[in-house]
């Protein structure tokens, strides 16, 4: 939700929708291992009727192995811990500041501090293209993202409805770029072949437009794009709410 006030977060938007409580549980610079930390963390108790993951295809479609990196995680941290440097610092700051990250992100949204920052280099001026997988490798990093998918689905209660919110890759929606929508296609296939509920918001952002959709610096939805990810989310919650 970076960049957007709560009430603008589809999560939110989705709750207006339906008329139904949506808890938005994330965390600053996530992947798919990041998100089975977080739903680890919830307490038992927890049993939502429905579960909705958001899935970057800019930063979240990689080649996965989660316990493999969840132990060199445990090694990186406690090297950080000794000597972190300005990047470990920074890294240690994300994870386990929230103080951090509240100031990171309002700092941004402040004009003239936003300026001084594209001055320096720190933000893009322009949208910079970007992915973490070549078109080789589409099918092997979309069947990894998807299994580790699968797993983070079965720490649910078992038939707690589960749906992934793809959210297609800005460059396809600018440029009409072929991987990103060869990406966005697999993952859609790879998805609904493991049981897996599928949102593909793409229709309607590239109906909304990119300009109106993203902010001028980053790859960030505006209200707009939350509005419209709420209303394709809403769409597959409405069809799955009463089985719970």
């Amino acid at each position: 939700g970076w960049g957007v006030e709560q009430n603008e977060m589809y999560a939110s938007v989705i709750s207006s929708k339906l008329g139904v409580p949506t808890y938005n549980v994330a965390s600053p610079g996530t992947d798919v291992c990041g998100y089975q930390a977080l739903l680890a963390r919830m307490p038992q108790s927890v049993r939502p009727a429905a579960v909705i993951v958001g899935l970057v295809l800019e930063n979240d479609m990689l080649e996965y192995d989660c316990r493999a990196d969840a132990e060199e995680d445990i090694v990186l941290f406690l090297q950080e811990r000794e000597d972190p440097g300005v990047t470990g610092i920074k890294i240690l700051l994300t994870r386990n500041s929230a103080l951090y990250n509240f100031l990171a992100i309002s700092l941004k949204r402040v004009d003239l501090i936003r300026n001084a920052l594209t001055a320096i280099g720190i933000i893009n001026t322009e949208h910079v293209y970007k992915r973490f997988f070549t078109e080789e490798t589409i099918d092997m990093v979309a069947a990894s993202t998807g299994e580790e998918l699968t797993r983070l689905k079965a720490m649910l209660p078992q038939g707690t409805p589960f749906g992934v919110l793809v959210a297609p890759g800005r460059f396809e929606i600018r440029d009409g770029d072929p991987p990103y929508r060869k990406m966005r296609l697999k993952i859609g296939e790879e998805l609904a072949q493991r049981g897996i509920g599928v949102i593909d918001p793409y229709q309607g952002f590239m109906a909304a437009g990119f300009q109106s959709t993203h902010f001028t610096h980053d790859g960030h939805w505006t209200p707009l794009g939350h509005q419209i990810a709420a209303a394709a989310a809403a769409k597959w919650l409405n069809s799955h709410l009463g089985e719970k």
